[in-house]
């Protein structure tokens, strides 16, 4: 198995690295539980990175965490106590659904097959014909409703949303519930995916719209804590930062790609052709340092090809010390 899936569910790992080949480098979509996983695209790349926090939370870092699934640590963070809390862990799961599966969030007419998504004035329109049904039914059985159990379900009937096409019941795009077993599964367009599935989904989408990206839940917490704390150090000491915009200028000015080309370009073709242009001009000027003696390299040492060029382990060769970058943070200060 590939050192890229290091960390990752020996079966889960199994399927990525055949998905690598099928699916992953051509940016074709991806078959999963009745659903398709549609590579992100540079249009939506803020939204993305923000929305894929639902699938890097480590469960772990706390107790009760340890007792969880990811997927129902991910359900504890949206109907914690924390409203603010909620409402942003439920914008980035219904973010991730519309990027990654296409499907809006919303109701679905299971007839016609019209999405009324959340926030579209046909929904304001939608509610208020469901209260005035449940008025009415209310006023038609106001002397003999019955507030037991058979009772509210017909009042629920009558206040359920209906297509304005032709008022058949609709169903939600994206819901959270209970199954038969009392487990707690996330329905995509009616589509189920348990914390099993939710565990593949993880995988699928951050491998396959990411081409850095490595799981780090068998890293030693102290080292990972240790490299965080280094990476901040640098980029303090570096003060380096590029807006997607302003990468995406860079890429078109460096290539024949024309901007609405790169914005609809998957995010992982985009990564490796923003760091492929940098690797190849950076190749360029060493090697013509290297030949006209300006440079010269240690020995032993050859100069990486842009093209041909190793790939550096996540915490290996690329790992500095703390120590070390707090040096050479104080040196530059």
């Amino acid at each position: 198995m590939e050192d890229k899936y290091k960390g990752v569910n020996p079966k889960i790992a199994k399927e990525l690295a055949a998905y690598e080949f099928r699916y992953f480098r051509q940016d074709l979509p991806i078959p999963f539980c009745g659903l398709t996983i549609y590579p992100a695209t540079v249009a939506e790349y803020e939204r993305f990175i923000d929305a894929i926090s639902c699938l890097t939370l480590d469960k772990n870092t706390t107790l009760d965490g340890l007792r969880m699934s990811n997927l129902d640590f991910l359900i504890s963070k949206m109907t914690s106590d924390d409203k603010e809390e909620n409402a942003r862990w439920s914008y980035r799961l219904t973010s991730l659904a519309e990027i990654c599966f296409h499907v809006k969030n919303g109701y679905k007419c299971p007839k016609c097959g019209k999405v009324y998504a959340f926030g579209d004035p046909e929904v304001a329109e939608i509610a208020e014909r469901s209260e005035k049904r449940a008025k009415e039914f209310v006023s038609a059985h106001a002397d003999s409703f019955d507030a037991g159990e058979e009772g509210l379900r017909a009042l629920q009937e009558a206040a359920a949303p209906r297509c304005l096409a032709d008022e058949t019941v609709l169903s939600p795009t994206l819901i959270l519930k209970k199954d038969e077993k009392g487990k707690n599964v996330l329905v995509v367009d009616g589509h189920v995916i348990d914390s099993d599935d939710f565990n593949r989904l993880r995988q699928i989408i951050l491998f396959q719209n990411l081409p850095d990206y490595r799981d780090e839940s068998w890293i030693d917490p102290s080292l990972k804590a240790d490299r965080e704390k280094k990476l901040a150090l640098e980029k303090q000491r570096n003060d380096v930062y590029a807006s997607t915009e302003e990468k995406v200028v860079c890429l078109s000015i460096s290539t024949s790609y024309r901007f609405e080309e790169i914005y609809a370009m998957s995010i992982r073709k985009f990564t490796m052709a923003l760091s492929t242009v940098d690797e190849k001009i950076n190749y360029q000027i060493t090697k013509l340092a290297v030949m006209t003696g300006l440079v010269t390299l240690p020995k032993g040492k050859s100069l990486d090809h842009w093209i041909y060029h190793r790939n550096k382990d996540q915490f290996g060769d690329e790992y500095k010390s703390l120590d070390s970058a707090q040096n050479d943070a104080s040196t530059a200060g």
